[in-house]
């Protein structure tokens, strides 16, 4: 091999494991936020999640309207278990109080309510975004949460249509307003399971946009494999995919506006190997260090 491609091996490396050391930090140091401070709010996340069915259609006999709220009380009941006195054993184990009929967020309200301990681990992820949503409980409950978390999603996608516009990029703007229409969106506030990836995603997307992206395989190929990283860390299996196939095409779509010539295949199926590197990489990481840590 040679010195070039082993310089840029040691630096994917580097990327994967100083992003993995930094997220999985954050997450260690939310666990120093006391119940006491959440207690509040996740008492009234609990109340207002036993309001309604764990799945339930916002929009009566619409399909596309149907959310997820079993996961989100899975969640909260996760991070209301973290552990300051025993931080990274928390986090790996991952742990909730379960209700024996699956009634998550009746078990979250007995959980907070009785300050019941865990007894159901769910290690195999890495449940990230307790990142944001354990800080946000300080001073938001999960409706509240809602609400921020859409008007963020709001400001991203509007900013990006017009950033596209500016571009000149209308293939890439219809086909994001068709998507977004197809795909409903507007629904994507109601469950903080749906909301993680379209973030990512949205961020991604205003990165590519912008003056700095890089135009070098190496740096594309960095960005794809934190890409993949972080969208490990934050989803719980929802439409991760969305995260590598829809900034791909937007740049396939770019360099060949740009260059007026067709895309390299290869160099476009080492960025989604570098995507694919990250998003395995960390999921295994996680499976690792819950083995060492736990014992299972």
């Amino acid at each position: 091999m040679s010195r070039s491609g082993l310089r840029g091996i040691g630096k994917a490396v580097a990327a994967f494991a100083a992003t993995a050391l930094a997220l999985a930090g954050v997450l260690l140091g939310t666990t120093l936020i006391p119940r006491s401070a959440i207690e509040r709010h996740a008492l009234e996340s609990a109340e207002y999640l036993c309001q309604k069915d764990l799945f339930f259609e916002v929009v009566d006999g619409i399909g596309a309207s149907k959310v997820d709220r079993y996961a989100d009380a899975i969640l909260l009941g996760i991070a209301w278990q973290y552990d300051s006195q025993d931080p990274l054993r928390s986090v790996m184990a991952s742990a909730f109080y379960h209700h024996p009929q699956g009634y998550e967020n009746i078990a979250l309200r007995q959980a907070v309510s009785n300050d019941l301990p865990a007894n159901q681990e769910y290690s195999r992820y890495w449940h990230g975004s307790i990142a944001l949503v354990r800080p946000l409980l300080t001073i938001l409950p999960i409706q509240g949460i809602y609400r921020l978390l859409g008007l963020v999603l709001l400001v991203l996608v509007t900013t990006l249509l017009v950033r596209l516009w500016r571009r000149g990029a209308l293939l890439p703007l219809v086909g994001m307003l068709v998507s977004v229409a197809g795909t409903s969106w507007w629904f994507v506030p109601f469950s903080l399971e749906y909301t993680w990836v379209p973030l990512v995603l949205l961020v991604q997307l205003h990165l590519v946009l912008g003056r700095r992206f890089p135009q070098h395989h190496e740096g594309r190929a960095l960005f794809f494999l934190v890409s993949g990283i972080v969208t490990n860390y934050l989803d719980f299996l929802t439409a991760e995919l969305l995260t590598l196939l829809v900034p791909l095409a937007l740049i396939v779509w770019l360099d060949h506006d740009e260059h007026k010539a067709p895309p390299a295949v290869w160099g476009v199926a080492k960025l989604a190997l570098a995507w694919l590197v990250g998003y395995a990489g960390m999921w295994a990481l996680k499976w690792l260090l819950a083995h060492l840590v736990l014992g299972t």
